[in-house]
């Protein structure tokens, strides 16, 4: 549907103490190249402390704003 309509996706994932943020457009491949086949999160693991979700949570936010707003450098294809 996100290429369908042309729209950019926010995403982000935690797992234990570390976090990923990036912004999507439309034929960018950047889910495929995060997520091999056959990987196991480190959250099985660790666990989330909740402080991790708010931090990666107000980080999509200013994407999100970036991307409305057209300011400032968005979080794209940076791995």
């Amino acid at each position: 549907m996100q290429k369908k309509f042309n729209i950019p996706l926010v995403y982000g994932a935690i797992g234990g103490f570390y976090g990923q943020v990036t912004t999507i457009f439309s034929g960018d491949d950047t889910l495929n190249f995060l997520y091999k086949k056959d990987q196991i999160g480190i959250e099985k693991k660790m666990g989330n402390p909740s402080f991790i979700l708010a931090l990666v949570a107000s980080i999509e936010c200013s994407e999100s704003l970036k991307c409305l707003l057209d300011k400032g450098e968005l979080l794209r294809k940076k791995y």
